[in-house]
């Protein structure tokens, strides 16, 4: 590819690849993840931009990319064609028939999408390098460890969702003064306190 990725759109290969993701997606009338629809093209079709899609985090940003660009674009066609609405998210990609969608989903459709208008910006394909590639992704990592440990320090400190930071600190004080060493208490329970509390109040 050339240095400029988003010159794909305006080739024969992304118009075929679009093509072929539409015909699946009418093959396939279940639910299908972003990771089964790439693994049917990848066994289907030979197409440049997904072909080392594992290669590096870069290459796998610019195949995740293109696709999500096709299938945005795909959805407008369709409603405009009235000839289906397209459900897209990483986990649950679904052409459904346009018939059976009711007017409040179809009227959500139309409203304002920020995800749409990100992967319909061809610039977004052009300025992601490396470097800030790595770091994103290691910022989402790190946020959903902290989501999913949440519930268990939140056990930890005794506390409950929805709780302010306030409250938190409040209990966290509270609990390493009565499980402090000095105080009759032990350093790996006083560990695990301070480490719930870091997970919550590091968001």
């Amino acid at each position: 590819m050339s240095k400029k990725l988003s010159r794909i759109f305006e080739t024969k290969e992304y118009a075929d690849f679009q093509a072929k993701v539409h015909s699946l997606l009418l093959l396939h009338t279940q639910c299908l993840s972003e990771y089964d629809l790439l693994d049917l093209l990848k066994k289907d079709s030979n197409f440049s931009f997904i072909k080392n899609i594992f290669e590096s985090n870069l290459s796998l940003f610019h195949s995740h990319f293109i696709l999500f660009h096709c299938l945005y674009s795909l959805r407008i066609t369709l409603l405009q064609q009235e000839a289906g609405v397209l459900n897209i998210s990483a986990m649950n990609i679904q052409l459904q028939p346009y018939a059976d969608s009711t007017i409040d989903s179809l009227s959500s459709l139309e409203q304002a999408d920020p995800l749409q208008e990100y992967y319909l910006d061809h610039s977004q394909l052009d300025s992601v390098e490396e470097k800030e590639l790595n770091n994103m992704i290691d910022k989402f990592w790190h946020t959903l460890a902290a989501n999913e440990a949440r519930p268990a320090a939140l056990h930890t400190l005794g506390l409950k969702d929805p709780v302010e930071d306030v409250d938190i600190k409040k209990m966290w004080r509270k609990l390493v003064m009565q499980h402090h060493p000095d105080r009759g208490g032990d350093n790996q329970t006083l560990q695990s306190i301070n480490k719930a509390f870091n997970i919550l109040i590091s968001k």
